[in-house]
């Protein structure tokens, strides 16, 4: 019996060894990569996950690297583009994991393709001072090594124990693969990142292609949105709409440095949100929520199919402005961009600003734009967006030189990283703390101008998400995870507003620590406007008596729960 055991698997090293010898490392190259590339899918789910993953990249490397070894010039290429790919694909996906959270997905693809030049550079950048994060980890370099050693060692391995040991693995590999793929659907769907990749281009070509209808269907749908009409309380509500901004970065909320001292001197007429969570860490997705009918909860329909703030304002009576300082999307149109366009003045003061990169995003542009919205004749009532460019990174290009009032050396007083941190990561982190100061300063010329204006006005202020600037660990970019996720909100109006709305405003402040997410916003802006429609839901207004304060706030799909 173990003659003849040894006998097939003698044979079976034998076809192994003459079907992948010559290409014996790039297979290993194309293992090790494959099972680096899928650790987003098995990290955290114990060595079972780890080990089948293993060999699932066993199996497709088998088959790229025995068409790389045919004596076909046309085969053995076909197998050495493949492999490629798949390696390329691994290494996508490895690194948008660790620098963002999430690895090649339809998120990551649609994000990609809604997104403009500028986002671009500015990811970019992100993406440096990341890639010096990962690679300061000990198992980054431990996934090197491991690629490295598969490669050497698989080169310079002799011939029949290479053999013996592709034998024995890759009958357990195909075993393996058919009985994950007959028996769980999560591998059904995810068998291959080459295959998830395939689906996740699919998926998102598909997206590009129904822009136009997309586009078609949220007009039409505008039609259908239910009457409105207005209580007549409210003259104009400015929305100022937040980008990337922490409220642990802001004074008015207790950070040490005097980032927001504008706001903080007029505290007292401000209503201060101090537990706001966003549903998700993008814009694109997160400001679906805000000025939608749309919640994470309970909603399953696309965004497309709900009524949004914009166009019940317009049937109550009131002239919309959309006022932006962030330019359209490039490869295809955004439900922002949508929303922009249903707006009575739709305004992307950045794009019409030719000259120096740093002049083009200031937010100060957005203010020409707002002095005339606010006197415009033709107007009766108004609900005026303003878009910032906020804390977007790069964050140096969100503020003039001149006005850079923090450095590194404050940073090194007040960052709770701060011993860790290397001279350019405490740069990074008093360039955030600056674009903070520049908010502060755009918010408060705001409300100046709103002060001044005649009518019952009202103000909110809200970050469509949040930003992590090292404090949990080497990572910049947008926040998704811990207490760093909320974000700042803020409410302000004249006596006049205050005087006609006295329960809205102790609402509010009664609920001031309440943890409460943007995605009710949306009703809070119907209320705060006098809109009167069906759509509108007091159990998600936070400044309705009706109120539900058992409502559970979401992030990402999940019920949010607080972390340290």
């Amino acid at each position: 019996m173990l003659r003849k055991v040894s006998h097939l698997a003698n044979k079976a090293a034998g076809l192994a060894c003459r079907h992948l010898y010559p290409a014996r490392a790039f297979f290993a190259v194309t293992v090790a990569m494959s099972f680096v590339g899928n650790a987003n899918l098995w990290y955290g789910k114990g060595v079972g996950a780890a080990i089948y993953w293993l060999l699932i990249g066993a199996l497709t490397s088998y088959v790229y690297a025995a068409l790389a070894s045919s004596r076909r010039k046309w085969v053995a290429a076909t197998g050495y583009l493949l492999g490629w790919v798949q390696i390329a694909l691994c290494v996508i996906n490895t690194l948008s994991w660790a620098l963002w959270g999430f690895g090649i997905s339809h998120q990551m693809l649609g994000i990609v393709c809604s997104t403009n030049m500028r986002e671009v550079a500015g990811f970019c950048s992100t993406f440096g001072d990341n890639l010096l994060y990962v690679g300061s980890s000990p198992m980054f370099w431990v996934a090197v090594a491991g690629v490295v050693a598969s490669a050497v060692g698989a080169r310079h391995a002799a011939k029949r124990p290479f053999g013996m040991a592709t034998a024995i693995v890759l009958p357990i590999s195909l075993t393996l693969t058919v009985f994950h793929v007959s028996t769980n659907e999560f591998n059904k769907r995810d068998v291959s990142l080459t295959y998830k990749t395939a689906i996740c281009l699919q998926k998102t070509v598909g997206m590009i292609r129904r822009t136009n209808e997309t586009r078609k269907v949220f007009r039409d749908n505008r039609r259908d949105i239910p009457p409105a009409a207005s209580d007549g309380l409210t003259d104009n509500m400015v929305v100022i709409l937040g980008e990337s901004s922490s409220p642990y970065h802001w004074q008015l909320y207790g950070y040490p440095l005097a980032t927001t001292p504008r706001l903080r001197a007029m505290s007292d007429s401000l209503i201060v949100k101090k537990n706001t969570i966003p549903p998700y860490q993008t814009t694109r997705e997160a400001t679906r929520g805000i000025f939608t009918e749309y919640e994470s909860e309970g909603h399953t329909d696309q965004w497309y199919a709900y009524a949004d703030i914009v166009s019940l304002a317009k049937k109550s009576g009131a002239k919309t402005y959309w006022l932006s300082n962030q330019a359209k999307v490039s490869l295809f149109t955004d439900w922002l961009t949508m929303l922009s366009e249903t707006s009575d003045v739709s305004d992307h003061v950045g794009v019409a600003v030719d000259g120096d990169y740093d002049i083009l995003f200031l937010d100060d542009n957005l203010l020409p734009s707002l002095d005339k919205a606010l006197v415009d004749s033709t107007a009766r009532r108004r609900l005026i967006i303003l878009h910032q460019n906020g804390s977007h990174f790069p964050y140096n290009n969100t503020f003039p030189p001149e006005a850079a009032l923090f450095t590194p050396e404050d940073e090194r007083l007040v960052h709770p990283r701060a011993e860790a941190l290397s001279g350019r990561q405490l740069a990074l982190a008093a360039d955030y703390d600056n674009s903070i100061l520049q908010t502060d300063k755009f918010i408060a010329a705001v409300i100046e101008r709103m002060a001044r204006a005649k009518g019952r006005n009202v103000l909110v202020y809200l970050s469509d998400h949040s930003e992590e600037v090292f404090e949990i660990d080497d990572y910049s970019g947008h926040c998704r995870r811990g207490a760093l996720r909320k974000v700042p909100q803020i409410y302000w109006a004249n006596y006049e507003w205050r005087a006609s709305h006295p329960a809205i405003v102790d609402n509010l402040r009664a609920r001031d620590s309440l943890t409460t997410s943007s995605e009710w916003m949306f009703h809070t802006m119907l209320n705060l406007m006098g809109i009167k429609t069906a759509v509108y839901d007091p159990a998600q207004d936070v400044s309705c008596d009706g109120f539900d304060t058992s409502k559970r706030a979401f992030f990402e799909g999940k019920a949010y729960e607080e972390e340290n």
